[in-house]
């Protein structure tokens, strides 16, 4: 019988240069990495690389400014990505208290220089690997973003360049408890950030009102996407 295996690389991946050999990588209860969506959640979860965001009171909710269309200088939620670090964002979920109107719209996106910004409020980051601190960190324990801020207090960034738009919608009015959703194991489009770069929650309600909301990503080192 022939036994195949591989090499455990369940906190960081090793990326090789392009036609040179290989091994398999396994997570440490021997199932097999792939790059598909699932399988590389699993493994970021084990690594201890997924983070979540959300309002710092919990069960509370922020205020979204009134503005009747979208300013992409003054964001509801964003993050920057530390130098050396790529987050892959994983999902958004904005809850709206009361009805949307016709014209309020969002949109998750991105821009590549971190021009630093003013105002908003410090939301709540935790590790999705849920324990009460008496065990060791799994991973580095490094969320990989600065300045994070949600639009509780109105957000003003410094400057936006070469923005990239992974989805967007609109709402109608009548639209009640209709949530903003983004998540790549449902089918969205997948994207990488490196630092420093910023991704952020864009969110005109012509009334300004109130939600709950929750952002999930996943931090790599640079290293695992460059080859040495």
């Amino acid at each position: 019988m022939t036994t195949v295996g591989g090499f455990i690389q369940q906190i960081g991946r090793t990326i090789l240069k392009d036609g040179g050999p290989g091994q398999l990588a396994q997570n440490r209860d021997e199932s097999l990495i792939t790059n598909d969506i699932t399988s590389l959640v699993n493994t970021w979860l084990r690594g201890g690389k997924l983070w979540e965001a959300h309002f710092a009171t919990e069960g509370g909710t922020a205020t979204v400014e009134s503005n009747a269309a979208i300013d992409l200088t003054e964001p509801f939620f964003r993050m920057a990505v530390k130098s050396g670090k790529v987050i892959v964002p994983i999902s958004v979920y904005v809850a709206p208290a009361t009805v949307w109107e016709t014209g309020d719209e969002w949109i998750v996106g991105a821009y590549d220089t971190d021009a630093a910004a003013t105002g908003g409020a410090l939301p709540d980051i935790r590790n999705m690997v849920v324990n009460n601190g008496s065990q060791p960190a799994i991973g580095d324990n490094d969320n990989g973003v600065n300045n994070p801020l949600d639009g509780d207090s109105a957000i003003t960034e410094g400057a936006v360049t070469n923005f990239r738009v992974i989805k967007n919608g609109h709402e109608l009015t009548g639209g009640l408890h209709l949530p903003v959703e983004y998540s790549i194991l449902k089918g969205d489009a997948m994207g990488m950030l490196e630092g420093p770069s910023v991704f952020g929650v864009w969110l005109a309600s012509t009334s300004g009102i109130e939600v709950l909301y929750s952002v999930k990503w996943a931090v790599l080192d640079s290293a695992e996407l460059r080859a040495a």
